[in-house]
């Protein structure tokens, strides 16, 4: 188990992050008692492989807020340079901020109440640290044609070594079903393209089912789905 320090410090409780990778519930208890002997709050259990043992106690101690779900593709070589999309690097405005509550709008740290109250305040963090550089290498939009002053889409990302990561993505509701998705996602992959990335990956909850079937739709495989449990310790 190791302590997520980020997550600590931001919502003022100790918590920890426990993977289950062949461990048996005897183990996994252990540990849980240990976390609480350390006054941890909060522990997120990633499931990485199958163990329906662990996942029975956990229904049964905590709760699943989120089924994760990793898409993977390789990036197209020829990727060209897109137009009509740009690097941002103004302030964190209201569209901005609108569009990651957008991007976030299935997420764990939404769904669960005792974590929901925070949920606009880390998203906000989330892109003002995106357009500093903190968190992502860059943050792309697209502006509406016809109302330029109008963001209609943005995506964010990060290297990591030869695997580029998206971490936020969103499309104004009101635009949505015009390809500006596939848009954004193009000129991501042209980004990671020159930063020598191979691969391009990117989550999201298995409950979206429209962000699942448009990474489908654009060539992404799943590459893994893990379920993650909040076990509450106070």
């Amino acid at each position: 188990m190791k302590t997520v320090e980020w997550d600590s410090n931001f919502y003022k409780k100790k918590i920890g992050k426990i993977s289950i990778v062949n461990q048996t519930v005897k183990e996994f208890v252990c540990e849980i008692e240990n976390a609480r002997e350390n006054n941890f709050d909060l522990i997120y259990v990633f499931v990485e492989d199958k163990n329906v043992p662990i996942e029975d106690y956990l229904k049964r101690h905590s709760q699943c807020f989120d089924e994760k779900v990793v898409y993977v593709k390789p990036i197209d070589s020829s990727a060209d340079k897109p137009s009509k999309v740009f690097v941002y690097d103004g302030p964190a405005n209201e569209q901005l901020i609108h569009l990651g509550f957008e991007a976030g709008k299935f997420s764990r740290f939404g769904i669960d109440p005792r974590l929901s109250p925070y949920f606009k305040t880390m998203y906000k963090l989330w892109i003002e640290n995106s357009i500093n550089k903190s968190f992502a290498d860059f943050l792309i939009c697209k502006y509406s044609e016809s109302e330029p002053q109008i963001i209609t889409s943005f995506v964010t990302g990060k290297a990591d070594g030869n695997v580029g990561r998206i971490g936020l993505i969103a499309t104004n509701p009101l635009y949505q079903g015009k390809g500006i998705g596939r848009e954004i996602m193009k000129a991501s992959e042209y980004h990671f393209l020159q930063s020598g990335a191979v691969d391009i990956e990117v989550a999201t909850q298995l409950e979206n089912k429209i962000a699942c079937a448009f990474y489908s739709s654009i060539g992404f495989k799943i590459k893994t789905i893990t379920p993650i449990y909040h076990y509450w310790l106070k």
